[in-house]
Order: C-alpha cells, then structure tokens, then sequence
C-alpha cells in the first residue's frame, strides 16, 4: 500500500487554481493516505455541479468516498446533482453514512433544472446509495439556495425504505453516528 501525505482533496482543476495546496483527484481515482496508525481511502466519485448540459458553465466538482481500516465507509456528495453515474457508489461500498449536499437552486438558464439536489432528488440519491444514514449538507450555506428541511424531512418520509435514515445534527454541538 502507498501511503500520501495528508493533504487536502479535490478536482485536479482546482489544484492549479490553489497553487499545490491541494491533491486532484479525477473521477474514480482513489488515494490511500496514512497518518500514524490511521489508513483511509479517498476515492473521488463521478460528481456534476449542474443538470446534464450545463457542465461548460459550472466546471468539475467533486464529492469523495472515505474508507477507513476497520471497514467503514462515507460518502460526502460534494455539489453535486442525481446523475447515473453515481449508482456505481451505491454498487461499490457499503456506505455507512452519506453527507449529502443539498440546495434546489434554480437559474434562469436552466429553467426548471435545479443545482444541487432537491429534496426530492436528495432522497432517490439516498436510495440509490443505500447508505445507513443520511445527513443533510449545504441546503442554507448560500442565498441562493431554496431547499427546506422540511421538504428533505417529507421526501425522506415519503419513502419507506428511507425510514429512519435522516440525521439532523444540531449545529456547534459534537455528535456520534453510530
């Protein structure tokens, strides 16, 4: 196994932008970094900002999948929209939580397609990924985002096989996810 300097993770563009600061990693590309007696895996996902179409004005982003040693898994979406591709992560790991980036905020450019997930997306991204637990990300991070957690709540709700998979953390207060 090889191990990598802790570093911070994330698109091979935006490495150039941060002036080394950072260590890209494209679709699908993992790293193994170790830093004492600790050893994760860090594969970056097929990640897009934006609906189908709209990749030459949004750039790349990406979400990551964190293995660790002793067997689990997380996933952090990124800004991302629901696309295919990213059934292969639900295929790939057996995800023990996923911190999913949510925002429905839409563009005059793109009509009714929205950027990152809606609530309603958010919960087939989460069925898709089959993760354990859920927590909601990013939905009042900018003004321009139009989610509500209580349309993430009633997505959630709506779907049986999503019962109890939504954590809401309470801000400023450390919590376990067990």
């Amino acid at each position: 196994m090889r191990a990598y300097p802790a570093r911070n993770r994330s698109t091979p563009e935006a490495v150039t932008r941060l002036g080394g600061a950072a260590e890209g990693l494209a679709p699908r590309e993992s790293r193994t970094v170790t830093a004492g007696a600790t050893t994760i895996t860090v594969t970056a996902p097929p990640a897009r900002h934006g609906p189908e179409g709209t990749e030459q004005a949004t750039g790349p982003v990406t979400g990551f999948a964190v293995e660790t040693g002793d067997g689990g898994t997380l996933c952090v979406s990124g800004d991302t929209v629901r696309h295919d591709a990213l059934a292969e992560v639900g295929a790939r790991f057996a995800l023990d939580t996923a911190f999913l980036h949510f925002g429905d905020a839409p563009f005059p450019s793109t009509g009714d397609r929205a950027f990152p997930l809606s609530a309603t997306e958010g919960a087939a991204l989460a069925r898709t990924l089959g993760a354990r637990r859920v927590v909601p990300l990013h939905f009042d991070s900018w003004a321009h985002l139009a989610e509500d957690p209580a349309r993430i709540t009633a997505a959630f709700a709506a779907d049986p096989a999503l019962a109890g998979r939504l954590r809401w953390p309470t801000p400023g207060k450390e919590e376990t996810l067990d």
